[in-house]
């Protein structure tokens, strides 16, 4: 037995580090290989784990959600498929967290008891690593996964994973003054339960969520305080290895100097650096995402052309558009 663990820790390292040196094809032939050996599925989490993200950083985002969704069976949470079963779903859901949350203070919520349930904890783990997929893609399954695992901390206690899991509350709630209020406190909570419960590793994404889409609701665009956070999550996020939720750091500091009134030298000057630094990523949709925006700031800076150019495509476009197209990838069609 200590031969099969050391055997499998090793392995599953290696998965990793080929992950993050980019060599998607070996992940997936190893993963494989490791797959076919290991009889506890509790062993084969961090397996799929690395496959699903592999699967979103080559921007094949189905592949990612079908293999996290037909694991997630096997851990035993069934996976609504029909239109009307998933609006039934998340309607459940939604009525389950407002009873869940009725006369209850959101900060009070950081003394629930910890999960220990593995099985719990491996169904939130693979989860989490399909939250982007579903978003980019718009799948209408993205608020259930939301949804299922706030009610399951609310209800079982607060798995380490817990800050994030109350960080993806705004992904899916912010169209009322209640609901930014609610979102808010929901990201002052993720921001206090890194240290309560230990969630170091995952300080980086609390940062980007908290001050990427929470933080402006109540302050000044241009408070710098959100840009310097920011700057901090996108190296401590890829230090940690979360190369996607760094890429998506340092994409919305991006955002903030465009949108936040800032000289468009300036911001043209930080999308060109950053949106090369997220090519050595390789993190698709992210380098996309970036590449779009900077053409957009490109555009806007051409003192030469008082009309702003966006009908001429080049062969490169069209080709990233029926690969878009094919993927579902419909955040990026949208740009």
């Amino acid at each position: 037995e200590l031969q099969y663990n050391l055997t499998l820790q090793i392995h599953t390292e290696t998965l990793e580090l080929l992950f993050l040196n980019t060599e998607f094809v070996r992940v997936h032939e190893l993963s494989k290989i490791c797959l076919s050996q290991i009889n506890n599925i509790l062993n084969q989490v961090k397996i799929y784990e690395i496959k699903i993200i592999t699967y979103f950083a080559q921007l094949q985002q189905q592949n990612a959600i079908d293999t996290a969704f037909n694991f997630l069976e096997k851990l035993g949470l069934y996976v609504p498929k029909e239109t009307v079963e998933i609006e039934n779903k998340i309607k459940q859901e939604e009525e389950e967290l407002e009873l869940l949350l009725k006369n209850k203070n959101i900060e009070k919520l950081a003394n629930l008891p910890r999960l220990n349930d593995p099985y719990k904890i491996a169904i939130i783990l693979i989860l989490q690593r399909i939250v982007s997929s579903l978003n980019t893609t718009n799948s209408p399954l993205f608020p259930w996964v939301i949804l299922i695992q706030l009610n399951a901390c609310i209800k079982y206690g607060n798995p380490p994973q817990a800050p994030l899991i109350y960080s993806f509350y705004v992904l899916i709630r912010y169209g009322t003054k209640k609901e930014i209020d609610l979102g808010y406190k929901f990201g002052q909570l993720s921001i206090k339960l890194i240290k309560k419960l230990n969630s170091i590793e995952l300080e980086g994404l609390i940062i980007y969520f908290y001050y990427g889409y929470t933080w402006h609701w109540n302050n000044f665009l241009r408070d710098k305080t959100a840009q310097k956070q920011l700057l901090y999550a996108f190296q401590e996020a890829k230090d940690r290895g979360y190369n996607e939720y760094s890429s998506y750091a340092i994409l919305t500091y991006c955002f903030i100097k465009l949108f936040g009134g800032y000289h468009l030298k300036d911001v043209n000057i930080d999308y060109a650096k950053y949106v090369q630094m997220i090519e050595k990523l390789k993190i698709e949709y992210s380098f996309n995402y970036g590449k779009i925006c900077h053409n957009i700031v490109k555009e806007l800076t051409q003192e030469d052309n008082n009309l702003i150019n966006i009908s001429n495509f080049t062969k490169q476009e069209k080709d990233d558009l029926k690969k878009w197209t094919l993927d579902n990838s419909e955040w990026l069609l949208s740009k």
